[in-house]
């Protein structure tokens, strides 16, 4: 049974070098009969968030997508630490990883504070 607390995870698709990090937006189920056997189908929508290079570091936003055949994994948190340890030493926290409470997500806050936000 899928749940909605697939909803908000992160996952890696993988395909020969090629590493997407996305995150879950939108699950659904169809059930259906085949042979008198009763079946269901699993469809996951993705929002592609950024890649992976091969040393496990994160580059923001996607420029090399996977075919659909490519293998579908849930993250683990050497995938998210590739994302939100960049920013740790900002001190910055904004949460908690849900599925990893001792695990404290930080952003760089100078995107909040820029220089440009001047106001004369």
């Amino acid at each position: 049974m899928v749940t909605s607390k697939c909803i908000g995870s992160y996952v890696v698709i993988r395909q020969a070098n090629i590493a997407v990090l996305a995150m879950v937006f939108k699950v659904h189920e169809e059930d259906r009969f085949e042979q008198g056997k009763h079946l269901s189908d699993r469809f996951f929508s993705f929002i592609p968030v950024g890649e992976l290079k091969p040393d496990e570091t994160f580059i923001r936003g996607v420029r090399h997508y996977p075919t659909p055949s490519a293998k579908i994994y849930a993250v683990g948190l050497t995938e998210i630490n590739a994302i939100f340890s960049q920013f740790r030493s900002y001190e910055f926290f904004i949460g908690q990883f849900s599925a990893h409470k001792d695990y404290h997500l930080s952003l760089d806050p100078r995107a909040l504070f820029s220089r440009t936000n001047r106001f004369w």
